[in-house]
């Protein structure tokens, strides 16, 4: 193989592939990226049996071929080197990679044992990628963590992404909160289709796609895997085999709340914050929320000290004295996401909270369990 290729892509390309590249892996060849040259074509791609991780660019071939290459230090050499157009040049044994007077060469690694790489479903439609990368950032957070996330429990470390007509629906639930958000999308045909992705995989795959103008999703009802793809870089991922909680039937109604409090979702967390500085570290931080006329006082309890904070809010429906506590750091994850005034819909201080933009529609919608009301 013999091939010449402007080093800016090439780096880009094995960053995106050694994504894919395994810690551990299973057979040493695992390790390495697969590099494909052919027509006008390189094709660099990382694999750990899971995932698949693909980048196709245009480069000036001499002489086709394939071989697979130390996967980190590859990439290593290749983002260190200098703007200007790399020389690749492979032999049975090496590799070499010139850049001016920069020259690298490196043992290549037989491909006997490298298992065949799985193949992209039909694409299933389009969605705009800082759009889908801002919906998945939205979400991913109420993901159980991987570690939790086993058994019967896979799903709840994943991301659900559904389409249906021409609105694309990303969920997540780790059981003590829920994120639902809804974008647009472009369908191909007709059909709905459903994604389960670990949220770790979706959500670094959207950040590093959100660049590009366009993303593809391919939902494949046929077989277990799925593709997240731009003109250029694929990941082809096997779905999680296992039920998704049905959240849309989880979501309490608006109309069945006690009353409701509209805020400023960045003033509430500030003050959440400010209180829970008195907890105890190493403890969960649990705040209390009052109503009080106009005011939410935001209150908490250490081993001895409290801390107080008041926020102005619209309160509609709530008594004076109605209080309910909340996690701290999942009250921020699920407020964040609000670009405006929120409104969070209030029911028994035991019962989760529903909160949504407050003049945004449903485009986003979250679900909150309170905490055991302690004093502070």
């Amino acid at each position: 193989m013999r091939l010449t290729i402007p080093r800016d892509e090439l780096a880009a390309a094995t960053r995106w592939a050694a994504r894919q590249l395994p810690a551990k892996p299973t057979i040493p060849v695992l390790a390495g990226l697969l590099l494909e040259a052919e027509g006008d074509t390189l094709t660099v791609s990382g694999y750990d049996r899971e995932a698949a991780g693909q980048a196709t660019l245009t480069a000036s071939i001499e002489q086709a071929g394939m071989t697979i290459v130390p996967g980190r230090l590859f990439t290593d050499i290749i983002t260190a080197l200098p703007a200007g157009i790399v020389e690749i040049d492979t032999t049975d044994h090496e590799i070499t990679v010139r850049l001016d007077d920069n020259c690298f060469r490196l043992p290549v690694m037989p491909d006997r044992d490298y298992p065949a790489l799985p193949k992209a479903p039909a694409t299933s439609g389009t969605v705009d990628a800082s759009l889908f990368a801002a919906a998945v950032a939205d979400v991913s957070g109420m993901a159980m963590s991987q570690s939790d996330a086993v058994g019967a429990n896979m799903a709840l470390g994943a991301v659900r992404i559904t389409a249906s007509g021409e609105e694309l629906t990303l969920a997540c639930t780790d059981r003590y909160r829920i994120a639902v958000r809804t974008i647009p999308w472009t369908p191909e045909h007709d059909d709905t289709g459903s994604l389960l992705i670990p949220a770790p995989t979706v959500s670094t795959a959207a950040k590093a796609l959100a660049g590009a103008d366009q993303v593809l999703l391919s939902f494949n009802q046929q077989g277990s895997n799925v593709a997240i793809a731009t003109d250029t870089l694929t990941l082809i991922i096997r779905s999680t085999d296992t039920a998704f909680p049905d959240v849309q039937a989880l979501l309490p109604a608006e109309d069945a709340a006690a009353g409701s409090i509209t805020v400023d979702p960045d003033e509430l967390v500030k003050a959440a914050a400010r209180a829970s500085l008195v907890t105890d570290r190493g403890k969960p931080r649990q705040v209390r929320l009052t109503m009080r006329g106009d005011q939410i006082e935001v209150s908490a309890r250490g081993d001895g000290p409290t801390g107080r904070s008041s926020i102005t809010a619209d309160i509609d429906g709530l008594d004076d004295d109605y209080a309910i506590a909340f996690n701290v750091d999942y009250l921020t994850s699920v407020l964040s996401p609000i670009d405006g005034p929120a409104r969070l819909w209030l029911y028994a201080p035991t019962k989760p909270a529903l909160i949504r933009p407050a003049d945004k529609g449903e485009q986003y919608t979250a679900v909150l369990m309170p905490v055991r009301l302690t004093h502070a």
